[in-house]
């Protein structure tokens, strides 16, 4: 998932009040000379009264565990098809730790309990991973760095015949979409089915009102503005969906070089959320606060639609770091907010709007799609939009799909271990910033936020 030239332009992108930790980030980036688990060894566990466990790891990093999570999560609580066989609240209130220790060579960490439970023994690397509370420095370099502001880069390029055949490929394509978020699949078959068989090897397609595929193209009956010539502004798919699509896969079948326009364009929500926050943060707070209103409400199709879903544009967890981004100006409903909200809310709109469209210039991509290309990204993460086209006797055509972000998550996961992530780098369960899906463990941190002295907006 990495390389030379994914480090050094990692390393470009990191602040440099990080970059003392270079050292240490490589190694976590690369497939360094350590055994996958060698720095998650346990290389001490003592007992810190009155019910927590403190476990040194080879890393130099230290984590406490407290005895009623421990107890919590020993394996034999575990059945087989690892769910919990007994309930948190059936928990002892009185679980005490009366002893530990590292043992067979620091792979695991044995934990002796007070009274007459038997000992509970866990993987050290499981511990590591899993660890609570502060993170070790490297991670947090590697979470600061994954998610600082980025230079406009390359477009990342994989065969599309190699994503469909070898696991290694697909596990490259899987990286480029939880890093950069975007990647083109080159070389891919005309065929109604390419785009899908390209978004199974992940996990099942993901059925929308839509269908389980799609097709782009200007239709004079058309049940969606994308299926028109006009252009599309930056937008998020199915904004009014309680759980928005993950992956969008857009195979490209047709672009005649007699069509003029038509060009895809592609940001990274959260690079330009983080930036907005310092640039405008009385506009940023807002919009985090008040609820914006997603509709789609479409009678007149074969199967009648009616939906509606209400948040706020930005998402933060509850250390105020940024979860998700919500933006559909197609889509936009009556604002439903207290009467002294409205004002500010279009001010702080079309802040945002104005602000997004300068961005694209300089932090954007805008690019022509060739027959034969499937453009993948992430929806949570990635705005995408069209410019207007004429088709001057040619055609456009494009055929769609998606994946669930949590499937996708997954799917992650696990070729993280069957392929061997790099040394220390952060496992996907345990958080990835910028996957757009809400989940408290994916915040990307923001800069501290002073709101500017002045009028109300």
């Amino acid at each position: 998932m990495g390389g030379g030239r994914h480090q050094l332009f990692l390393l470009n992108r990191m602040d440099p009040r990080l970059r003392v930790l270079a050292p240490q980030l490589i190694r976590r980036l690369s497939d360094g000379p350590l055994p996958r688990r060698a720095h998650m060894r346990a290389t001490s566990a003592n007992v810190v009264p009155p019910a927590r466990l403190r476990v040194g790891f080879a890393d130099g990093f230290e984590g406490e565990f407290h005895a009623m999570w421990l107890l919590d999560n020993c394996p034999s609580r575990r059945s087989a098809s690892n769910q919990k066989a007994r309930t948190s609240a059936e928990l002892p209130e009185d679980a005490g730790l009366a002893g530990a220790a590292a043992v067979h060579g620091g792979e695991q960490v044995r934990v002796d309990w007070t009274g007459s439970a038997p000992s509970s023994t866990f993987d050290a690397a499981w511990l590591h991973r899993h660890a609570y509370g502060p993170p070790p420095a490297p991670d947090a370099a590697a979470r600061a760095l994954a998610s600082a502001p980025s230079a406009r880069a390359p477009i990342p390029r994989l065969s599309f015949d190699e994503v469909c055949t070898s696991d290694a490929a697909l596990y490259r394509w899987l990286g480029h979409l939880a890093d950069e978020g975007f990647c083109v699949l080159e070389g891919a078959p005309d065929d109604d089915e390419a785009g899908c068989r390209a978004a199974e090897r992940i996990a099942p397609v993901m059925a929308t009102i839509y269908g389980r595929a799609w097709d782009v193209v200007d239709s004079p009956d058309a049940i969606n503005v994308a299926y028109t010539s006009v252009a599309l502004p930056l937008h998020m798919d199915l904004a009014y969906y309680e759980s928005p699509p993950g992956l969008q896969l857009l195979h490209c079948r047709c672009f005649d070089a007699q069509v003029t326009g038509g060009e895809s364009v592609l940001l990274d929500s959260f690079e330009a959320a983080k930036l907005f926050s310092v640039r405008h943060p009385r506009e940023f707070e807002l919009l985090a606060r008040v609820p914006a209103t997603f509709v789609k409400e479409h009678f007149a199709r074969e199967r009648p639609v009616v939906m509606r879903y209400r948040r706020p544009h930005f998402a933060l967890n509850g250390s105020g770091e940024l979860t998700g981004i919500f933006w559909a100006p197609p889509f936009d409903g009556p604002l439903c907010a207290p009467l002294e909200d409205v004002g500010p809310y279009y001010a702080a709109y079309r802040c945002f709007d104005a602000f997004l469209t300068g961005l694209v210039e300089t932090r954007g991509w805008t690019f022509r799609l060739c027959a034969g290309e499937v453009v993948t990204f992430n929806n949570r993460r990635l705005l995408h939009g069209r410019t207007s086209f004429e088709a001057n006797g040619g055609t456009r055509a494009l055929r769609g799909c998606y994946v669930s972000i949590d499937e996708f998550a997954s799917r992650l996961a696990v070729l993280d271990r069957t392929h061997g992530a790099p040394p220390g780098a952060r496992q996907p369960e345990m958080g990835l910033p910028m996957l757009g899906n809400q989940d408290h463990a994916n915040g990307l941190p923001l800069p501290s936020r002073k709101p500017a002295e002045g009028p109300p907006l």
